[in-house]
């Protein structure tokens, strides 16, 4: 999904992706929104530059605000360890978000801007199997997150420590239908430098988008994900354990492809089932471009 030829059909649901975003959700302070959008596992074109727009919106049922949050992703692609990039690549990437939450608890509204845990990441794809009708690529990712949250705590976008994550994911492409599969990932956030709280180890479950490309530009899907927090090594700052939380959350998903390696991802998130954390909902859209 990096670069296809713009066609009229695609350029007809741009509004209902517009309508969609701006649908009537209520929104609030709520994390752990990271969705794997359609064709996002699929390297790059070429080798090169290649920044990567995120923009989310979040909403929780429990309680009255805003959480609007932006990402910005220089990424770096180069040849991989062959040599050869029809076999594999390495992709390097910085990710800065920075956020605005609001929120009302009892009748008092509080409200932070801040910048949240910048991170640093390095991929690396493998082409599994090429072919007319069958495409499998296959990378491994590994993340170290940073301490680099301000604002006000409790109205911080995502925490304060240092974090390590490993992640697997595929692109698969079998004819029209896309499926981008993340089956595991891992992630053991250290002690907060603010809190004292450590989160310990967490893991995502099929965080995975599978779609169709009805043209050339526009591919429509469902997005979907497991995610559980606190299964081990947590601390609430005063020697207990933290409670495990987990969130299965599901929802529609859009790509719209356009040309000169430009790509519109968007998913709506919504919870299906939760524990120890509140149910919401989310929408996420990201632009990437390659240069």
């Amino acid at each position: 999904m990096r670069s296809k030829a713009i066609s009229s059909p695609g350029l007809r649901l741009l509004p209902l992706l517009l309508l969609l975003l701006a649908l009537p959700y209520r929104a609030g302070a709520q994390t752990a929104y990271n969705p794997e959008f359609l064709g996002n596992a699929a390297p790059a074109p070429r080798t090169g530059f290649s920044p990567k727009i995120f923009l989310d919106y979040f909403n929780q049922n429990s309680i009255s605000g805003n959480d609007v949050e932006l990402a910005v992703e220089p990424q770096y692609w180069i040849a991989g360890f062959s040599g050869n990039t029809a076999k594999d690549w390495l992709q390097f990437l910085v990710h800065v978000p920075v956020g605005y939450r609001s929120q009302d608890l009892g009748g008092t509204t509080s409200s932070s801007f801040s910048l949240g845990s910048i991170g640093v990441q390095a991929e690396s794809f493998v082409n599994l199997a090429s072919g007319k009708d069958a495409v499998w690529w296959f990378d491994n990712g590994l993340a170290v997150g940073l301490p680099t949250s301000t604002g006000v705590q409790g109205l911080r976008i995502g925490g304060n420590s240092f974090s390590v994550t490993w992640f697997q994911e595929n692109y698969v492409r079998l004819g029209a239908w896309i499926f981008s599969v993340s089956p595991i990932a891992l992630t053991y956030s250290f002690q907060d430098v603010a809190t004292g709280v450590t989160p310990g180890l967490s893991m995502g479950v099929m965080n995975s988008a599978f779609g169709y490309e009805v043209s050339d530009v526009v591919t429509l899907g469902v997005t979907t994900a497991y995610l559980l927090g606190n299964l081990a090594g947590s601390n609430d700052g005063t020697g207990k354990t933290l409670g495990v939380t987990q969130r299965l959350y599901v929802g529609p998903a859009f790509c719209f492809s356009f040309p000169n390696d430009i790509a519109l991802q968007a998913s709506i998130m919504i919870d299906v089932y939760t524990q120890n954390t509140t149910r919401g909902q989310g929408v996420a859209v990201a632009f990437w471009h390659m240069f």
